[in-house]
This record gives structure tokens, C-alpha cells and sequence, in this order.
């Protein structure tokens, strides 16, 4: 199905109040070209990771499955055709998530970090790669018992030439943290050799590994979702980290470092949101930039709409003008009958500046409006990463649930035509709290009263439940 943005999102009208970037200096610029793009979506679940893991220089797919509805699923892997279309997953002998890929082993092949759905509490396994986009069985990687890992990292914290694994790590006593694994060169590693503790029930959602202050040595940055904040690590050699703390407003989903001002200093651009009941919706989604000073320290950030809840950020030249964009992936959708909100979870992207400033974001749905009642793209996404998928030399967006998002010139806007027979209406899907705006034909809502501190305090529980584990379903929680 093909899709072009006419200007801001078409699809309901709803995203329209979200897209206006802040700042009287920010609307006085010249505007940058307007992304376009097409949507594909392919039958996948959760997290996806893009790599070449059969070695014909063409991007693949590596996710979970779909199937069966119930219970754990395995692993697939769907081989690109180069053309941005993909062949039928095929499983892996493991059921899991997948995290993050890399060649672990220096063999050439691309191999996959992931988290196995067996009956142990230590999750964290590689797949070493053969080459045909198919694996060797799983391995375990270190002891640490997980209630959660919420994102993975590859990515050399000692200089020796050799991948590491850094994930992001919610344990059963409120120790979240980010656990660092050492990697041998030959697809093994060491137990935990570093533990970043991030803070009790502080949430560690994203993270990004990065040179913050330009000493050779790679540096983390984590985004905590609870503790609304953003861990900058800075790496002292041999595995030991100095640690300090940005504190936010909002909640802090993800984190990806850029020189998004062409100043030499990695600056940092931050996904985050608003929450509605306990995490049970969105109400606000916001890019964060915070400018690089160049001794990874930051000063004070600005602030960008994007549509509700944005959860993963990633950064490209997704207009094709040479200067790069940002770009998330929101849990913009409802997830419960109870409450009003978006259909479903969606991609904003905001066209860069040359002064390394942002404009106003495009926003795109996720879901398919010829497939209503699917429940994929509901308050779900859990990944977003850059690829071209299609070799045209432009970055495509590939987002978890399959979507993949192909990278289009600008397209000039064009008068709506109209092709139609006359049918009968279709029956109104009706919610509490939600009723006809006198003005228009888009459906509205009204507040509801906020969480009560002893609702709060008991829901925390449930709070690690849901974010261990992106729904796709529209049932509240017990």
C-alpha cells in the first residue's frame, strides 16, 4: 500500500495540534522539505533488528513472530528481495525477542543478541550466525536473573577490538540498572563486568552507545523511563564508568546522540512523553535536543511536538535534502475501550535545519485502516531503526510489528479527488468518555481525574508488567 504525506497527517485530523515545533526563531526559517514515504507491513512481531545475515549485501528482518496468538513465539528471520519487499518469515528453533545484532565471533557473519523465552530467569543468549540467515542454537550469556531486558547494545567498551553486550536490565529488587558483558572475540563473554545502576524503578528503556567527549573511549547515555531522567556514563577504561544524571519533566523513553549542529560536539536527541493513568495512554510525545558541550556534559534542552508518546528515536536524511532529520516511533494508540486516544501507534519525523535546528513533524500512522480491528500498532512499538531497504542509497525507517517505512523523494501537495459509490455508513464503534464535537465530525475527550498517590504507589507493580512487555492487545490490565 502507498501512501504520501500532503502535508501534515491526513488520517483523521487527530495528530494536527502535535506537529508544531516550539520557539517564535524556529517558525521565522525557511521550511525544510517535507518528508514522504510509503508503508509496507509485514506479518512480524515486537522488536525487529535489520542486518544483512546472509551475506548478499541486502538488508533482512530478524524479529518474533506472530503466530501462534497465544504463548511464546519464535524467532524468524525475512530475507530482503533488495527491493523493499521481504520474503515469508521463517523461524528459528527458539522462541524469543531479538535485541541487537553484530559479528561477534569475527567470522564475517552477522549474529543475533537475544532474549529466549525458555523456563530459566536468565534470558540473554546469542545466536551465532551461519552465514544463510539461518543460526546456531542459542548460548547463554552470563547468570543475571531478569524480570525484564529492555533494550541491547553492541559495541566495543574497552578498546580491544572485540564486541561487547550492554542491556538494559530490570531485576526482581528494584536494581535496574544497565549490565555490561564482556565479549572474547569468539562469540562467548564473561559474566557481568560492569553494572550502571540507573536508579529504583527508574525504567531503563533506550540507550545509546557514543564517544561523548571525544577521548576514544565509547560512553553510554540511557533513557529512564520512571525516573525521568537520562544516565550519561562516561567510560574511564578498562570497564569502569563516572556517572551523572539530566534530570526531566517527562518521562525520558529513548535516547540517540548525533552532531545535529555541525559544532564537532555529539549532541543528544531524546524521545519523550506524558503519561495517562498509569502508562495506560499517552498524552504528550516530545523530542528533546540537548547540546553537546563537549566534555559529555549538556546544556539546557529544546523541545519539539511529535505525536503522543514517543518511545524510540532514531536520526537520517529522511527528506533526501542532505541535512539529518529525527524521527520516533509513538505509542499513540489506545489501548483500552475505557479511555479516547489515537487509533494507533505512529512515526513522526522532523526535517532538519541546517543550524541544527528542527521544524515541524510529519506524523504517520502504523496501522492499516483496511484492517480496523487488528490489534498490531496498539500502545506497542518497541523499536525503530535505520536501513536502506531497498537500495536506492536513501534510509528507510523499519519499526517493530513489521513496519517499514521506504524513504521517497518530496512530493509536491495536490487537491483530494473523490471516487465513490454511495454506501450505507458503517456502525459507529462507540467508547465511555467520548462523544461527537459539535464542530466536527472527529471524535473528542474530555479529562478524567488523575491517579490518586495511593493509586499510584500500588500500581507500580503493575507499571513493571506493562513495560516489560509491549501490549497489543485493547483490554486494561486487572
Amino acid at each position: 500500500m502507498k501512501r504520501r504525506n500532503p502535508g501534515r497527517l491526513f488520517i483523521l485530523a487527530v495528530l494536527t495540534s502535535t506537529v508544531a515545533a516550539l520557539g517564535h526563531e524556529l517558525r521565522a526559517q525557511s521550511a525544510p522539505p517535507i518528508p514522504s514515504v510509503s508503508i509496507r507491513r509485514l506479518a512480524l512481531a515486537s522488536r525487529v533488528v535489520p542486518g544483512d545475515f546472509n551475506g548478499d549485501g541486502i538488508v533482512d528482518l530478524a524479529s518474533t513472530s506472530t503466530t501462534p496468538a497465544t504463548g511464546a513465539k519464535p524467532i524468524v528471520m525475512a530475507l530482503g528481495k533488495g527491493d523493499g519487499t521481504f520474503a515469508a518469515p521463517k523461524s528459528a528453533a527458539v522462541n524469543g525477542g531479538v535485541l541487537a545484532a553484530g559479528d561477534f565471533n569475527k567470522d564475517g557473519k552477522l549474529d543475533l543478541i537475544a532474549e529466549v523465552d525458555d523456563a530459566s530467569d536468565t534470558p540473554l543468549n546469542i545466536l551465532l550466525g551461519k552465514g544463510d540467515g539461518t543460526f546456531a542454537p542459542p548460548a547463554r550469556i552470563g547468570g543475571a536473573v531478569a524480570r525484564a531486558i529492555t533494550f541491547g547494545l553492541a559495541a566495543d567498551f574497552n578498546g580491544d577490538g572485540r564486541l561487547d553486550v550492554a542491556i538494559g536490565f530490570i531485576g526482581d529488587s528494584d536494581n535496574d540498572s544497565v549490565l555490561i558483558y564482556q565479549g572474547r572475540g569468539d562469540g562467548t563473554f564473561t559474566d557481568v563486568v560492569a553494572r550502571l545502576v540507573t536508579g529504583a524503578e527508574s525504567f531503563p528503556t533506550g540507550g545509546s552507545a557514543v564517544d561523548l567527549n571525544h577521548d576514544g573511549r565509547t560512553d553510554l547515555v540511557v533513557a529512564n523511563h520512571g525516573g525521568r531522567s537520562i544516565s550519561v556514563f562516561v567510560n574511564k577504561g578498562a570497564f569502569t564508568f563516572s556517572a551523572s544524571d539530566i534530570a526531566m519533566f517527562e518521562q525520558a523513553n529513548d535516547v540517540t546522540a548525533a552532531d545535529v549542529n555541525h559544532d564537532g560536539k555529539i549532541d543528544l536527541i531524546v524521545a519523550a512523553s506524558t503519561d495517562g493513568s498509569d502508562d495506560l495512554y499517552y498524552i504528550t510525545g516530545l523530542v528533546k535536543v540537548f547540546r553537546g558541550n563537549g566534555d559529555a556534559t549538556f546544556q539546557a534542552p529544546v523541545s519539539y511536538e511529535t505525536a503522543p508518546g514517543a518511545w524510540k528515536v532514531v536520526t537520517g536524511d529522511f527528506n533526501r535534502d542532505g541535512v539529518p532529520d529525527v524521527a520516533t516511533a509513538n505509542r499513540s494508540g489506545t489501548i483500552s475501550v475505557d479511555y479516547c486516544g489515537h487509533v494507533w501507534d505512529s512515526i513522526s519525523i522532523l526535517p532538519g535545519r541546517a543550524d541544527g535546528t528542527f521544524a515541524a513533524a510529519s506524523s504517520f500512522f502504523l496501522g492499516n485502516p483496511a484492517d480496523p480491528t487488528s490489534n498490531a500498532f496498539r500502545n506497542s512499538v518497541a523499536s525503530l531503526a535505520v536501513a536502506d531497504t531497498n537500495g536506492d542509497a536513501a534510509p528507510d525507517l523499519v519499526a517493530s510489528w513489521g513496519a517499514v517505512l521506504q524513504n521517497h523523494a518530496p512530493d509536491t501537495n495536490w487537491a483530494p479527488t473523490v471516487n465513490a459509490a454511495r454506501t450505507a455508513p458503517p456502525t459507529p464503534i462507540t467508547r465511555s468518555r467520548c462523544g461527537p464535537s459539535p464542530a466536527t465530525s472527529i471524535r473528542t475527550c474530555s479529562p478524567t481525574p488523575g491517579p490518586t498517590a495511593a493509586a499510584i504507589r500500588s500500581s507500580r507493580r503493575r507499571r513493571r508488567a506493562r513495560l516489560r512487555q509491549p501490549r497489543s492487545d485493547c483490554t486494561r490490565s486487572p
